[in-house]
């Protein structure tokens, strides 16, 4: 399908980035980056200036390709403990849909 290898040629420089970081959620001995279905990109962080970092990346390398997304459809969603700085809060607010995301 055209639209899944564009989607892969635009991502496979970032997804090579991130591996080489080790950007990522670990499970066991795995780090998983992402997944893609269709022309939904889901990432996994471990921590919130990874979601900011790879987020900044994915809006980068979507720019570069002249390629768009819909502001309103952009969800995050942060699991675990709230670390020491936002411990009054259960989760941190990185991004809020609707909001473009601006990219370096």
């Amino acid at each position: 399908d055209e639209w899944n290898a564009l989607i892969e040629a635009t991502l496979e420089p970032l997804v090579c980035s991130w591996r080489k970081d080790k950007l990522g959620f670990a499970f066991g001995e795995h780090v998983v980056s992402h997944a893609i279905w269709a022309d939904d990109i889901v990432t996994f962080e471990s921590t919130s200036s990874q979601l900011q970092n790879m987020s900044h990346g994915l809006a980068a390398a979507i720019a570069e390709a002249k390629l768009k997304w819909k502001p309103a459809s952009l969800e995050h969603l942060v699991c675990g403990k709230p670390n020491a700085a936002n411990a009054d809060t259960e989760h941190t607010c990185v991004h809020q849909a609707g909001v473009p995301l601006e990219y370096k």
